[in-house]
Formats: C-alpha cells, structure tokens, sequence
C-alpha cells in the first residue's frame, strides 16, 4: 500500500468549502472522514499525521451540521435516508447525540411512509433497490437507539424477503452487484443492531459469492462512477471477508485501480488543467479517497492479523 499518496491526496481535500459543497459531496466526504477516523482509533500511530482525531471530530461535525440544515431546506427521500443514516452514524462514532432527536423524528416519518399501512396497501415498488436497502439499515438504527420491537421485526421481514430470493449459490438472480452487496450491508448491519443471527447464513453465501464473483477492470483509464461506487462497497465486504490471502489481492488490486484514477487527476493538475484540479475535489475522487482509506485499513488489519497468526505459532512451537 502507498499511504504516501494517500496522505498527499488527503492533505488536499482537508480544505474543501464545506458550506459550498452539494450534498453528495458532503456524503461522500464524511464516509472519507469517517474511514480515516477508524484507522487512527485502531492505529494509533498514524493519528500524528492525519491532524488528530480531533480535528477529524471538528470536521465530521461541520459537514453533519451542513447536512441537518440541507434535510431542513428539503430533499428528496432516498438522500434524506443517506443524510440521516450519517447522522446517527456520527452521533455512534463521536459519541455526540446532538442530532438524534430530530435524525430519528424524520426516520420515523419516512419508515411510517414506506412500510406502514397505508405503505403496504400501495405495496413498496415505490422504493428503488439502493433505497430499500438503506431503509432497511436506518431501522435497525432506529430500533437499536428506541429498542422497539416492531422496528426489528420489520427489518426481519424485508431481510427474509431477501432470503427468500436467494439462490443456494448465494446469488440474487438479475439483482445488479451494488444492489446486492447493499444488500449484505444492511443484513450485517442489522445483525450488529439486534444480535439475531438467524440470517448468518444469508449473509455469509451472499458474501462468499459476490466476493468470488468480482471482476474488477484491468484496462487503464478512467473508471465509470458505477465502477467506483462498486469498488467502494468491495472495500468494505473485504473487511468481512475470512480468506485472508483472497482479501489481500483485492484489496491490492482495487486499491491499485483507484490510485490510478486519481494519479492521472493529480498529474494533470500539476500541469496546468483547472478541470482535473476541481475533479480532486469532486464526489468521484472523494469516494475513491474513501477507497483507499478503506482499503488501508483492511491491508493493516491483514499485517496485523499474519503477525498475530505468525506469534502464535512461533509459541505453540517453543
């Protein structure tokens, strides 16, 4: 891994206009925030260099205060879920609940409006796969704060839906891989919130096929934003993932990929091209940043683990 660029690119978008950014910027700039945050937590040693978990705290709370008054002036629902879900995400990671009262006051409108009665009526064809996977994550997040018993089994329903359209390989046949690994998210996620593993296995095949099914491009150029966002979610599974040897290459290789993206960025901003020097701070180059933060964090966590492996068995032996 080159955390040196990393640490470079990072530099640079530590001074984005937050006030000016659009929303998806902003979302996409606290998941950045948010990966760094955990790997100075779990490794402590680099917090020196990223300005201290501190300052990373005062940032993640400028970019949340900027996202309650977006929500405030009015958005659509899919990227009102997206803002709260970071919401609650900061006030868990920061231990801050300045937000939680109005974040669950919306979740509990928009759960009302997509599953309640008159919901289910009308049926939920309303809600696109991204959106019903993002739902089904903020309320297990609800349940989890409130401890209200319908919230987790409405979760349950929509997962033993899923379960049901599970194929024994572990594929969900014709469902587009993001929508599928959003998928696995959101029943990892609700198994974190309500400690019912009764859908492990759902979890565990969906992320032994979709791990195994990869294919990430090998051409050089530009990836498409569809390709990003895929690389993203990658990221994160891996972190799941419990073939250490399998979840090295990939992590190596998404983050090579990535690297590229944004060196050709980097290069063509150096030369001169005000076009590439605004795309560092663009949507797409911060959620590559997010990449590499996440993929940082897995090829860490994977030296980490071999250390430990290698250790024991060095004892075991003596």
């Amino acid at each position: 891994m080159q955390k040196e660029f990393f640490d470079r690119f990072f530099l640079k978008v530590r001074h984005i206009d937050i006030c000016s950014s659009d929303i998806k910027q902003l979302l996409a700039l606290y998941k950045l925030y948010s990966n760094v945050y955990s790997l100075i937590a779990v490794f402590t040693n680099l917090e020196v260099g990223y300005g201290g978990r501190s300052e990373i705290h005062k940032k993640a709370k400028s970019i949340a205060d900027v996202l309650v008054s977006r929500i405030e002036e009015g958005v659509d629902d899919e990227l009102k879920i997206k803002c709260l879900e970071v919401l609650f995400d900061y006030s868990s990671q920061y231990m801050d609940e300045k937000w939680d009262d109005l974040a669950l006051d919306h979740s509990s409108l928009l759960i009302e409006k997509y599953t309640g009665d008159k919901a289910k009526e009308k049926g939920k064809s309303q809600m696109s796969l991204d959106m019903e996977s993002s739902l089904c994550n903020l309320i297990g997040i609800c349940f989890y704060l409130v401890g209200e018993t319908e919230l987790a089994q409405e979760a349950a329903n929509m997962i033993a839906k899923w379960n049901v359209q599970q194929i024994d390989t572990g594929e969900w046949t014709g469902l587009p891989f993001f929508a599928a690994t959003k998928r696995l998210y959101a029943i990892e996620a609700y198994q974190s919130y309500t400690f019912d593993l009764s859908f492990d296995l759902l979890l565990q095949r969906g992320l032994d096929f979709y791990l195994g099914s990869i294919s990430l491009p090998k051409r050089e150029g530009e990836p498409n934003e569809e390709q990003l966002r895929e690389l993203l979610r990658v990221a994160e599974l891996l972190l799941f993932a419990k073939n250490r040897r399998q979840k090295k290459e990939q992590l190596e290789r998404t983050r090579a990929i990535v690297e590229q993206y944004l060196k050709k960025i980097d290069e063509e901003c150096g030369g001169g091209n005000m076009a590439s020097c605004n795309k560092i701070y663009s949507e797409l180059s911060l959620n590559c940043m997010s990449v590499l933060a996440a993929c940082l964090m897995g090829h860490m966590n994977c030296n980490l683990e071999e250390n430990k492996n290698r250790e024991k068995s060095i004892t075991e032996t003596e």
